[in-house]
């Protein structure tokens, strides 16, 4: 018979259950790292996270989320450029029939 203080993974809430399978994902350690560099770098310059400094921020490297998105739509559309209808070949599929 279990111990009626011993939580065990069947009987732990939904939400710790998430937790622990984002905790084992690759994903996870780049996450912690960037949050720890930030927390040092609020500690090193107090102005770090201003909301002068965050907008440059943004500022400066919108161009590259702009084309971060432009490049993922083209990545999902196959290559397409213009919408094509289901019944015609496009993208990978239509190369590869060359």
């Amino acid at each position: 018979m279990a111990d009626a203080g011993v939580t065990t993974a069947a009987t732990s809430s939904p939400l710790m259950r998430s937790a622990r399978a984002l905790a084992r994902r690759p994903e996870a350690g780049v996450v912690l790292v960037i949050l720890a560099l930030g927390a040092f770098l609020t500690v090193a310059n107090p102005r770090f996270l201003s909301l002068e400094n965050l907008m440059n921020i943004a500022r400066n490297y919108s161009d590259i989320g702009i084309s971060a998105v432009g490049m993922t739509l083209v990545f999902w559309s196959e290559g397409s450029t213009f919408p094509w209808p289901r019944s015609w070949p496009s993208g990978a599929s239509w190369r590869l029939s060359l």
